[in-house]
């Protein structure tokens, strides 16, 4: 048996089998609630990382301590961001299951979808 280190340990009810995953995604219902939350969980995670990239490695620039705030400040943008992506992205068709959609397709509703929702993010402070 091998014995892996505790990073790479993952809960028990978090592995799935191969045929769990086939099943969650031959059913359009399901699949579109997986890609849904998997997506509600990606944007939540690039949030954190801007957020530790910025902040708290301040790779680019130092942080005025003036501006230097906790990211729960950000949490309601984060929460409206989210929504109005996930809208957005049901809008643009991309959680729709279909075949014959090419690569491009399906990159142009994300980058459509992403860009729409944020001027529609940044509207309300007059950018």
């Amino acid at each position: 048996m091998i014995i892996y280190p505790w990073f790479l340990q993952f809960p028990k009810f978090l592995v799935l089998t191969v045929k769990q995953l086939k099943v969650l995604f031959e059913n359009p219902a399901t699949s579109e609630i997986v890609w849904l939350v998997l997506d509600i969980v990606l944007i939540n995670i690039a949030f954190v990382l801007a957020y530790w990239v910025r902040y708290d490695l301040q790779l680019f620039r130092a942080v005025d301590p003036a501006f230097a705030v906790t990211y729960e400040v950000y949490l309601p943008f984060v929460a409206l961001f989210t929504l109005l992506l996930i809208v957005v992205y049901r809008q643009q068709g991309v959680y729709q299951l279909r075949r014959q959609i090419s690569w491009f397709d399906e990159f142009y509703a994300i980058i459509s979808g992403t860009a729409t929702c944020a001027v529609m993010g940044l509207a309300p402070s007059g950018c």
